[in-house]
C-alpha cells in the first residue's frame, strides 16, 4: 500500500517470509496479518493468523516479509453528497428547525459530535438523522426523502 491511500477500517495481507542461515533457507512462514480500527482516525489493532497480537508484532511481520499482498480490505461507507443533504436541510426547514441548527440535529441523532456537514454523513448516519428527525417532528414522515 502506498501513502495516498485511502484511509481504511481493514486490510488484511497474505505474507511470506523466508528464513536463512548462511544463505540456506531454513525455514518459509506464510501468514495472515490483519490491521483493523472502528473507525478512521481510531487506534489500529492487529491479529496474526486470527489471532489477536501487539501491532508492533504485525509491523514487523510486514516489514520482513519478502512477499505482502493484500487480500481484503474494508472501507468506510460513502458519504450520501449533496443532493440528499439538501433534502434533509430542507426537510428540517420546513418542521421548523433554524438552519443553524441542523448539524446538532444530525449529532444529537447520531451521537457522533464530529458531524460539520449532512453531505458528509454515511448512509446509516443519514438513517438515523430521518428516524430521529421524523420521531421529533411527526410532520417530516409527510415529506419524501430519497435513500
Amino acid at each position: 500500500m502506498n501513502a495516498t491511500s485511502a484511509p481504511a477500517l481493514s486490510r488484511t495481507f497474505a505474507i511470506v517470509t523466508t528464513y536463512r542461515e548462511c544463505s540456506v533457507v531454513t525455514e518459509v512462514s506464510r501468514d495472515s496479518v490483519t490491521l483493523s480500527r472502528e473507525e478512521v482516525g481510531a487506534p489500529l489493532s492487529a491479529q496474526v493468523n486470527g489471532q489477536a497480537a501487539s501491532l508492533s508484532r504485525a509491523v514487523r511481520l510486514l516489514q520482513n516479509a519478502q512477499t505482502v499482498t493484500l487480500t481484503a480490505e474494508v472501507l468506510p461507507a460513502a458519504p450520501i453528497g449533496n443532493p440528499r443533504a439538501h433534502q434533509l436541510h430542507r426537510v428540517m426547514g420546513r418542521v421548523g428547525i433554524p438552519a443553524a441548527e441542523h448539524y446538532a440535529f444530525a449529532r444529537a441523532a447520531t451521537d457522533d459530535h464530529s458531524i460539520y456537514s449532512l453531505a458528509a454523513l454515511s448512509a446509516p448516519q443519514a438513517d438515523a438523522v430521518w428516524a430521529y428527525l421524523c420521531s421529533c417532528y411527526p410532520a417530516a414522515a409527510n415529506q419524501a426523502v430519497s435513500a
